[in-house]
Parts: structure tokens; C-alpha cells; sequence
């Protein structure tokens, strides 16, 4: 029997078994940090908090402004030297794999959990029985632990997002973010900048993603971008 079960191999559940020994990840994705379904933005403090140091090979841009525009027009800015970074989020999880002590098991779907005694029970969508101790659930928004534990149905939200090539350069110290509850409700657009020519631009929230993407895409960025090219789709819940 193990110590300690983690349920999903994120940075969350990774970040878990770097302190962990007698430990198991279960994962049902095939590879370390695929699918990416973020926007790969990270605070400093985040990192430490984590004991992490900032490593150029995962790093893609430096963010040392964030600026938050509202309908009106007017936007807040905040500063500050270092204060995140945009980080290429395969590699950072790949970089996170390769300090966890615990033992990461891939292509596992796990459908159940269930607590017998003071034993956790996690059963495998091939029937596979694992029991621990104890249980960590760092499985994202769609947590079967959140699900089967504690019995919640959180509301989620959808994102839309690309990859995005631009014809001109782009600030690639600065995060820029735009709320505007009639053109973008329930969410809000971002732009993370992963050169000075590629940023990842998306919006979360209710409606149709895809046409208020377009808008933003057509009246925001080509404007102050020229024309862009459409890389990757990376797409999520929130």
C-alpha cells in the first residue's frame, strides 16, 4: 500500500511529489505537459513560494508591467522588475518531473475514489485497485476527487485561445488583459507575450468564444499588431 496517491501530474500534482517518497501520480495524458491548456503565465512569487529559480529553458518572456484595460478606455499598470514570466509550460512540467520523488504512472484514467476506513481506494478506467493513506487531488478544474469527495458541480467556463504570430513587434515584457462585461461577459481577453513576434491571445467565458475572439483579434490587435497569423489553438476550462 502507498503513503500518498496524487491525482493528476500538473504542477500542482507534480510541485506535491517533489516532497514525496512512497507516492504514485496518476495522469491520463501521454505525455508530460501536453495537452497545454493555459496561457502560460506565471508570478515570480509563485516560483518562490516553490524553491523554483527562474531557468532560461523554460522561460520564454520576462514580464515586468501588467496592464488591465476597462471599457472606458482607461487602463491600471502595475510594475515592477520581474514580476512574472510567460514560461513554455511543456518544458516547465518537464523541468517539475524530473524533482518529483514520487513514482509518475501515465495514461491512467482514474473514474473512482472512495474511502474504506482510513484507507483511500482510487480505481483505474482498466479496473486497476490503488489504496493510500492519503489522497491529493490535483486533477484541474474537471476533479474527479472534488466530484466523487466532496460532491461539487463547480460552474465552468470555456476558453478560446491561439498562438498567435504578429506582423509587427509586440511588448514582450508586458501581460495585457481587457474586461468589458457587454463585449466579453463572464470573462475577460488576454495577451501573453511569448517573443516579441508571438503572444498567446484568448478569452474565457459564456457565448459564442470564437466570433468575440474574432472581434477582439480584428478591432484590438490588428490595429495595433498589422496582420497576424493563427499558430496553434490552445484551448481550455476555467
Amino acid at each position: 500500500m502507498l503513503e500518498t496517491i496524487i491525482i493528476g501530474a500538473g504542477p500542482a500534482g507534480l510541485s506535491a511529489g517533489r516532497y514525496l517518497k512512497n507516492c504514485l501520480i496518476l495522469d491520463q495524458k501521454k505525455e508530460i505537459g501536453k495537452p497545454v491548456q493555459c496561457a502560460e503565465g506565471i508570478s515570480k512569487e509563485s516560483l518562490e513560494k516553490e524553491g523554483i529559480s527562474p531557468d532560461s529553458a523554460w522561460i520564454s518572456t520576462v514580464i515586468n508591467t501588467v496592464k488591465v484595460s476597462v471599457p472606458s478606455g482607461k487602463s491600471i499598470t502595475i510594475k515592477g522588475e520581474k514580476i512574472g514570466f510567460v514560461i513554455d509550460r511543456i518544458c516547465f512540467e518537464k523541468y517539475l518531473a524530473k524533482k518529483v520523488q514520487a513514482k509518475i504512472q501515465l495514461e491512467t484514467r482514474v473514474v473512482n475514489v472512495e474511502r474504506r476506513g482510513n484507507i483511500w481506494k482510487v480505481k483505474t478506467q482498466e479496473g486497476r485497485i490503488f489504496q493510500s493513506r492519503y489522497l491529493i487531488g490535483a486533477d484541474g478544474p474537471l476533479s474527479i476527487v472534488r466530484r466523487k469527495v466532496f460532491g461539487e458541480k463547480p460552474e465552468i467556463l470555456s476558453t478560446f485561445e491561439y498562438l498567435v504570430e504578429l506582423e509587427r513587434e509586440i511588448d514582450d515584457s508586458m501581460i495585457q488583459m481587457y474586461f468589458d462585461k457587454e463585449k466579453f461577459p463572464d470573462g475577460y481577453v488576454w495577451i501573453f507575450p511569448k517573443s516579441k513576434k508571438t503572444a498567446n491571445i484568448g478569452l474565457g467565458g459564456k457565448g459564442n468564444l470564437i466570433e468575440r475572439f474574432q472581434y477582439f483579434m480584428e478591432k484590438q490587435v490588428k490595429p495595433n499588431y498589422g496582420n497576424y497569423k493563427l499558430l496553434k489553438n490552445i484551448s481550455g476550462t476555467i
